[in-house]
């Protein structure tokens, strides 16, 4: 498998192309434009009403498979346990290379500058509240974006401050020199792609030029293919958390740490 620099697709108004590294003419503003000029915003899509959803989920996955997601759902309702494991890599250790397999992909920083050209595809296919989008970005947090055809198929989210951590219902302080990536999701047809591996390291070199040496994240240790992609980063455990809830109170909560780069885990780790 053939690799191309990630150099290729890096640019400095931050509109990454698989195809050249020509993303903009001259003149166009920053997160609007591509090799064919200016971007039209998108017209709103309605998101789809909840029985159109089920319905939907129902001839995608058939009857069993579905009842027993909502089974599921309404158990984790009840009694449910969360455990998460922690992740650092050193942002200069990153590779500077990505698979040519991915050359027909686009990739977009997202920002207060252009977040509204990938709204309705956040809220539709991502099933992002528009107000956690609008709240995320003014808190200063950006969106590496991986589109196809114009259409986002996988994100992930950097923060730079401290950011809460719902599943153990404690925030993570960032040291000076830290930032962290969360809510990292491929849409199901796209995965399998390396598409959030490379959203992992575009977002490293992004953030290099901003003196980030550090590169935080948190996984659920129940989830194979996010674990998978931590190794193939060359990402270390720092941490692990496992938090008890009972009808959406937090009954028990445990976090066992490794020191990272001399200050301890735990202790950057607040309860609410």
């Amino acid at each position: 498998m053939g690799f191309f620099p990630i150099h290729d697709v890096m640019h400095p108004h931050r509109e990454y192309a698989g195809v050249s590294s020509l993303i903009r003419p001259p003149g166009a503003k920053a997160g609007h434009g591509s090799i064919n000029g200016p971007a039209p915003t998108p017209a709103p899509r309605p998101p789809a009403a909840a029985p159109a959803q089920a319905l939907h989920v129902l001839r995608r996955d058939g009857l069993w498979p579905t009842l027993w997601k909502a089974t599921r759902l309404l158990s984790r309702r009840v009694l449910r346990r969360e455990d998460l494991v922690f992740f650092a890599n050193d942002v200069a250790d990153v590779p500077h290379e990505l698979p040519a397999a991915l050359r027909g992909f686009r990739f977009v920083l997202a920002d207060a500058s252009n977040i509204g050209a990938f709204r309705n595809d956040l809220v539709t296919d991502f099933r992002l509240d528009p107000a956690t989008i609008d709240q995320r970005i003014a808190a200063g947090k950006e969106a590496m974006l991986a589109l196809h055809q114009g259409r986002v198929v996988a994100i992930v989210w950097l923060a730079f401050e401290t950011q809460t951590v719902d599943e153990i219902g404690m925030k993570l302080r960032l040291l000076p020199g830290e930032y962290l990536t969360f809510d990292a999701v491929t849409l199901h047809a796209w995965r399998g792609r390396g598409l959030s591996r490379a959203l992992n390291l575009l977002a490293d070199n992004h953030v290099a030029s901003r003196g980030i040496v550090q590169h935080l994240a948190w996984r659920s240790a129940s989830n194979t293919a996010a674990l998978r992609v931590a190794d193939k980063l060359g990402q270390r455990r720092i941490a692990s958390a496992t938090a008890t809830w009972v009808l959406g109170r937090m009954v028990h909560r445990r976090v066992v740490s490794l020191n990272r780069r001399g200050s301890d885990t735990v202790s950057c780790l607040m309860g609410l």
